[in-house]
């Protein structure tokens, strides 16, 4: 999917392992116009064949991207990743981070349980491995975190940082605990977030869902829909049938006092 707003739907490890569940999460969020899906990598996903789930999700035109938590997995997921995804648990490990950008592909890095200063000297390190596509998503690592909590005015002190240290592309983005459709229009409209990444479990049964953190597709969906959907018209004024049928009785509401 391309639009201006890069939805990145964590379906993490709500597959259970399981390809058919991952498969479903997939398709379901490139119906619901997500641009790349995440998945966390570690031993136990070796059974999950990666040129597969690659080949699927190039078919529907969604990105993938890999966490990783070892940077031995990193030559092993290159050529079926489209991106990395940098966890809060991992955000200051330089040595995993030197490794994702050796492969000079796109790094979005959350950055929860960190400080502003912890994280200015990340950019310098990576854009001398090999990458300047660097994206810091504000993140509170709270499973829900209250949207009370959410702290948006942050994504304007990432962006700060990435323009201050040289880093390209989007700069500064959101990764939601919320669930909460408010916020991600905050994030979006109000703090000009490029980047939005969430929690997608397939159905409410799932504990990521009942802890209050995930969404369910449709749940998104929406919440994309909204954000993508042009209001905007062309600049021209233009009239619809019902609008044009009012005009023509304007004069009569004058004399009628009837309101149209």
């Amino acid at each position: 999917m391309t639009h201006d707003i890069y939805f990145i739907a964590n379906i993490g490890f709500t597959h259970r392992n399981d390809p058919k569940t991952l498969s479903g999460l997939i398709q379901e969020s490139a119906k619901y116009s997500c641009n790349a899906v995440r998945i966390n990598y570690s031993q136990e996903l070796e059974s999950l064949n990666s040129e597969t789930i690659y080949k699927l999700c190039h078919y529907l035109n969604i990105d993938i991207g890999y966490t990783v938590y070892k940077p031995e997995f990193v030559e092993k997921l290159s050529p079926y990743s489209d991106f990395w995804k940098v966890s809060s648990w991992d955000n200051t490990n330089l040595d995993l981070l030197s490794e994702l950008a050796k492969t000079s592909k796109p790094i979005y890095i959350s950055t929860g349980m960190t400080e502003f200063e912890d994280l200015e000297p990340i950019i310098p390190l990576i854009r001398e491995f090999g990458t300047s596509n660097i994206t810091f998503l504000h993140c509170i690592s709270e499973h829900p975190n209250p949207a009370s909590n959410a702290q948006l005015s942050c994504i304007e002190r990432l962006r700060e940082i990435g323009h201050q240290n040289g880093a390209l592309i989007h700069k500064s983005g959101y990764s939601d605990h919320t669930h909460v459709e408010g916020v991600i229009y905050a994030a979006v409209l109000k703090w000009r977030a490029p980047v939005i990444e969430f929690h997608l479990s397939p159905n409410r049964k799932q504990d990521e869902y009942k802890q209050g953190h995930a969404w369910l597709p449709q749940e998104i969906g929406t919440v994309i829909a909204n954000l993508i959907l042009s209001y905007d018209g062309s600049g021209f004024r233009t009239m619809s049938p019902k609008e044009l049928e009012n005009k023509s009785r304007k004069h009569e509401s004058w004399s009628s006092n009837k309101c149209i």
